[in-house]
């Protein structure tokens, strides 16, 4: 794990992986999760910047999205997991 504090990150692709980012900005990145240890992210500032998931993180979210799509009940076990419930956000 790499500890990143009070880091200005500028028009780059930032793994999240694993890493810590404490108070850091991210102005014009590209923050790509893919699968791996959860970061730590805390007091962030993102501007003009999105998320991207790869490899295994976005292979879940589109099993998820299967289920969602297909309704019944592994479509409430879904939202449940997420701590959706009736209708609001998690």
């Amino acid at each position: 794990m790499t500890d990143f504090v009070n880091r200005v990150f500028e028009n780059e692709t930032v793994n999240l992986d694993g890493n810590s980012f404490v108070d850091c900005v991210m102005k014009d990145c590209v923050c790509v999760f893919s699968g791996g240890d959860m970061p730590r992210l805390q007091g962030n500032d993102f501007i003009d910047s999105r998320f991207e998931l790869h490899g295994a993180a976005n292979r879940t979210l589109a099993f998820l999205r299967g289920f969602i799509r297909e309704g019944g009940v592994m479509r409430d076990i879904v939202l449940e997991q997420l701590g959706v419930k009736d209708g609001s956000e998690p």
